[in-house]
């Protein structure tokens, strides 16, 4: 039998091995993946996590060994007496980690979460020398 070839059927799974980058990211299954920014806006590292139907309860961010990790975990509603004739809406979960780069600094960090969008920030360590100086020359 002759399958028509198709060059877009499998470019995801490939395109998923490119975006790799200093920042490792782990995937589970059976669990939403929610869509990540990451970016550094004077001196701070911002994560942006798109998580839309979740409240803020229901989200639990930690941080152990220079990884962050945002977990969720959504439970569908049930009513009871009712009869089912379609259900899409269901309980859900996600986890995404992150290996964060040693120049930043863990201490102080702050999260947001407005309209679906859940915002780390991260504030760069403070370096023990000062930036600019004069060297005497002897």
């Amino acid at each position: 039998m002759l399958t028509r070839y198709n060059p877009f059927f499998s470019t995801k799974p490939i395109s998923r091995n490119f975006e790799k980058s200093l920042f490792d990211d782990f995937e589970f299954e059976n669990s939403v993946y929610p869509k990540v920014n990451i970016y550094e806006k004077d001196f701070t590292l911002i994560i942006d996590f798109e998580t839309p139907g979740f409240k803020k309860e229901e989200l639990k961010i930690t941080l152990e060994d220079g990884i962050i990790s945002v977990e969720g975990k959504k439970e569908a509603a049930s009513e009871e007496n009712i009869k089912i004739l379609r259900r899409e809406i269901s309980s859900t979960s996600f986890k995404r980690s992150f290996t964060l780069p040693e120049e930043f600094s863990f201490e102080n960090v702050t999260a947001e979460y407005e309209n679906g969008i859940l915002k780390l920030k991260l504030d760069k360590k403070e370096k023990d020398y000062p930036i600019e100086r004069t060297i005497e020359i002897k």
